[in-house]
């Protein structure tokens, strides 16, 4: 009977998980001055309780998508090559606009702000929204934005054996691989939870990690006003910005590509 109750809780859990999509946790990681510093996440999947769960396909977006080239290559967005196995932030004068989470309902219309400023930006997908959202995988691509991986099933990497580490991050590259045909290098451990035996892995597989080091806690607040209040108040210049695919987010990013243009930053795309 406890087993039975054991079981059928985890199912319950992990409908709400993905659902609902709301997960909080308090993890530790590494900063780029080796400073252990409290990292208090929350990471929402589905925020519109009106989306529906199955299979998302958006006929005008890929009438859209199926008029522009899916490669990259040749976009006027300027970006910087990352060259360490992981990394904070960026040389004095960039800046990077980071979107954890998605694709999304929100994607489309942060993709459309973007190129109104042209801007560059990187994207960090759930394996479990790319398979909802492939489409807006495409949109992003097409578009010219860099794309990276954020886990299959935003697990806490850090917890996790060898092979289910490897299950994560192989797995979810591949399946962005299918869908924009080209190579994808960049992985973003959920909650920037991570250790060497990771680091180690992905080095393996010439992946690099991406971390941050500007978190506006899009994720808790959810207020445009206090989003651009918190960005606008820190050190913006090398800064790997965080940011969530949200409603929040997409009312902020225009003040936010404002004010960073303002200071004569250039916001890029990672690679």
């Amino acid at each position: 009977m406890i087993l039975v109750f054991s079981y059928l809780s985890h199912l319950y859990l992990n409908k709400i998980y993905f659902n609902e999509g709301v997960l909080a946790e308090s993890i530790q990681f590494n900063t780029s001055s080796q400073e252990e510093l409290q990292l208090e996440s929350i990471t929402y999947y589905n925020t519109d309780p009106n989306v529906e769960e199955d299979f998302y396909e958006d006929e005008e977006l890929i009438e859209e998508v199926s008029n522009e080239s899916l490669s990259s290559e040749n976009n006027d967005l300027p970006f910087v090559e990352l060259e360490d196995r992981v990394s904070y932030g960026l040389p004095k004068g960039k800046v990077a606009l980071t979107f954890d989470d998605g694709p999304s309902q929100y994607t489309k219309e942060i993709i459309d702000i973007l190129r109104e400023y042209n801007v560059g930006a990187t994207f960090f997908l759930v394996g479990y929204n790319v398979n909802k959202y492939p489409d807006y995988v495409n949109y992003i691509y097409s578009n010219g934005y860099s794309i990276g991986s954020h886990s299959i099933n935003h697990f806490n990497m850090k917890k996790l054996s060898y092979d289910k580490q490897k299950k994560e991050l192989i797995d979810s590259i591949e399946m962005l691989k299918e869908i924009v045909h080209e190579d994808i290098t960049l992985f973003r451990p959920p909650y920037g939870s991570y250790n060497e035996q990771l680091v180690n892995l992905a080095a393996d597989y010439e992946y690099k990690i991406v971390l941050w080091n500007n978190d506006p806690e899009d994720w808790k607040t959810r207020n445009p006003n206090k989003i651009f209040e918190s960005i606008k108040n820190s050190n913006t210049s090398g800064a790997i910005i965080l940011l969530h695919e949200s409603q929040a987010v997409v009312d902020s990013l225009p003040k936010i590509i404002e004010y960073l243009q303002e200071q004569d930053l250039e916001i890029v795309n990672l690679k």
